[in-house]
């Protein structure tokens, strides 16, 4: 009977030895996992995320109550039943945090398909084996369409003109398994191939062109192609249609200029000419409105017409004066006109006399 006591309280004994202390990790483990007591949040935002793959996730968490100086916050990606601390490590993690208050943001550039799930912000009180959390949902979509957009679709250039075309595109996550290319009609381009560069900056989803003096056998179809290796995607753009043409021929300096005197003395004669035949018809003009003006004038305006010619001798003698008296008298031929304004002075006085008949 004693030993069966004795066994019992041995066994007993060696039941608490490790109950106890696995019971006290188990109190310590449910403090951590505690929510904030009242007075005291954390909010992380925004509370969920749905993003294309190459999009860039933000997400922010602040704690808002009394917390000691022990602190520590951190970021965790928690999916399928698995969880991954975040650390800046990573070239694509970026995480910056201050201490008063306590704030976190996480940013990750070029998201994967392999980076959806829960996104969890925790921050624990070492002195008071306290833990709040947080957690955002993210969903990354595959991008099943590039959208490869080309400019220009049209383009006339002269020979010796620079020609660039330009393509904008869509980027996946995993930059190292894209790739551009550039053809003219069927045939595959390179950077440095004759005059053609190839410029492209596949973060920024963009790729041009650039045909260096371009000559008239360059002219064609070219087109822009973007695609993943990984997924074998790949899109294209419409086209650019370009057509390059000839200089007109131009002629030597020496005798453009001499052209150009020859047509310059040729017009100013002609126009020295121009202007003397133009200055006679002026002068014309003039001398016959003169003419027209005079004659409408004399017409307008009557007045007495004088005839003072020498009256003949036969007409003196078969008229001769009564008297032998030597007389001043002149015979006039007159003629009287009506005038529609009278002189104010003017007197004509004249002397007849008539023979006595015989």
């Amino acid at each position: 009977m004693e030993r069966y006591r004795l066994q019992e309280s041995m066994s007993f004994f060696w039941h608490g030895r490790i109950l106890l202390p696995l019971l006290h990790l188990a109190f310590l483990f449910m403090g951590f996992l505690a929510k904030a007591p009242p007075g005291s949040s954390l909010i992380q935002t925004p509370a969920s995320l749905n993003v294309l793959e190459g999009s860039t996730l933000n997400m922010s968490c602040t704690f808002n109550g009394n917390i000691t100086s022990k602190w520590f916050l951190k970021w965790f990606h928690c999916k399928n039943g698995n969880q991954v601390e975040l650390k800046n490590s990573n070239p694509r993690v970026n995480i910056t945090s201050k201490k008063d208050p306590p704030f976190s943001c996480l940013i990750l550039d070029r998201a994967d398909i392999d980076d959806s799930g829960i996104y969890q912000c925790r921050i624990g009180d070492l002195k008071n084996h306290n833990l709040y959390r947080n957690e955002t949902e993210v969903i990354v979509n595959e991008i099943t369409d590039l959208m490869v957009n080309q400019t220009p679709k049209h383009l006339n250039k002269l020979e010796g003109e620079n020609v660039t075309l330009k393509c904008n595109f869509r980027t996946v996550s995993n930059l190292s398994t894209m790739y551009v290319r550039w053809k003219k009609n069927t045939t595959e381009l390179s950077n440095g191939m004759g005059p053609y560069r190839i410029t492209e900056d596949l973060e920024k989803g963009f790729t041009s062109l650039t045909i260096l003096n371009a000559e008239k056998s360059n002219s064609g179809v070219y087109k822009c192609e973007v695609g993943s290796s990984l997924r074998n995607r790949s899109g294209s753009g419409d086209g650019s249609y370009l057509v390059v043409t000839e200089h007109t021929k131009q002629l030597d300096p020496e005798t453009a200029t001499e052209n150009a005197g020859t047509r310059f003395g040729l017009s100013a004669g002609a126009g020295a000419g121009a202007g003397t035949f133009l200055l006679l018809l002026l002068l014309l003009l003039g001398i016959l409105v003169w003419i027209y003006t005079k004659k409408k004038r004399a017409k307008s305006t009557p007045g007495v017409r004088l005839n003072t010619e020498a009256v003949p001798t036969e007409e003196v003698k078969k008229h001769p004066p009564a008297t032998n008296q030597v007389s001043d008298v002149t015979y006039v031929d007159l003629n009287f006109h009506r005038r529609e304004v009278q002189p104010a002075t003017e007197v004509i006085y004249a002397e007849v006399r008539s023979r006595s008949k015989q």
